[in-house]
């Protein structure tokens, strides 16, 4: 669901809401009207409206010429982050911004926290890299168990933990995985992956192709495969227009669902998702987290 409009705060901030869900952008410099700001959302949302993906904050600065770094959106001059405390971000200019989402969502508890921090600098300090193809390490051996720990109980004794550095990584990670599986289970013929229309399951080209949001995919179709895409599991509207259990099941390879996400209406697949011989695909993007496993 998408929704605009203004909001005010304490100590005189304004913040200005826009996007898929629950984006929030802040403009916390009063010299900057309202106005202003709503022309450049507005330029926001035409120029760069497939490119958002949580909160993005508004605001202007004179440094665009000290800038080198490549923009996500070449119609505005973003502030230089410095620091953060907590839900608010400082710019270099002594600016606060209040951080409403996050980030990309994945700093929950805050910026600026001395303990993580601490244990980076400490573990830094040990070992700088350990490739993962001739080394383990006791960190991520830690959290692959405390991860075990709270999975379904068929994981527990005999699962495994992959690690990637990102959300798109995982899902290129696991397709290549889930084919891997079928290969080894001598079912070479299976390599299709299904996933819901307007899905979002990264940025990389394997994982647009598994995506199905189409402003997202439209610039770069002719990279990237077309396997499939279903409607959301929502009975209730029918694109076939049939009536549960006449839709039958068929079998694809792999099945890849979003689970609780921020950016759209959650609708829970029905207990029958889980039939069929087929991998399924549970991720998560926000959380960096991917499986692959028989159905």
């Amino acid at each position: 669901m998408r929704f605009r409009g203004f909001m005010d705060l304490p100590k005189g901030f304004r913040i200005i809401i826009k996007g898929n869900g629950a984006s929030v952008a802040q403009v916390s410099a009063p010299d900057i009207s309202i106005e202003a700001a709503t022309r450049d959302a507005e330029d926001l949302r035409r120029g760069a409206d497939a490119a958002l993906d949580s909160g993005t904050i508004l605001s202007r600065t004179s440094h665009a010429d000290e800038q080198r770094a490549f923009s996500r959106n070449f119609k505005k001059t973003f502030p230089i982050a410095s620091r953060g405390e907590g839900c608010w971000i400082i710019s270099s200019d002594g600016r606060r911004f209040l951080d409403a989402s996050g980030q990309a969502a994945v700093v929950s508890i805050g910026h600026g926290v001395t303990e993580i921090g601490r244990v980076m600098a400490e573990q830094s300090s040990q070992i700088a890299f350990a490739n993962t193809s001739q080394f383990h390490t006791a960190p991520a051996e830690k959290l692959a168990a405390r991860l075990l720990a709270v999975a379904p109980a068929n994981f527990r004794n005999s699962g495994r933990v992959y690690f990637t550095s990102g959300g798109s990584e995982a899902t290129e990670t696991v397709i290549k995985l889930a084919r891997q599986f079928h290969m080894e289970s001598g079912q070479k013929d299976r390599y299709r992956v299904l996933s819901r229309r307007q899905s979002y399951h990264g940025s990389t080209l394997g994982a647009m192709s598994v995506s199905g949001n189409v402003a997202r995919r439209a610039p770069y179709e002719p990279l990237i495969v077309e396997w499939g895409h279903i409607a959301p599991c929502f009975c209730y509207h029918c694109p076939f227009e049939k009536i549960f259990p006449q839709c039958q099941l068929t079998y694809p390879t792999q099945g890849c669902v979003d689970g609780m996400r921020g950016d759209h209406i959650l609708l829970a697949p029905p207990s029958r998702f889980r039939r069929g011989e087929c991998a399924l695909i549970a991720r998560a993007l926000q959380l960096a987290v991917a499986k692959v496993f028989p159905s």
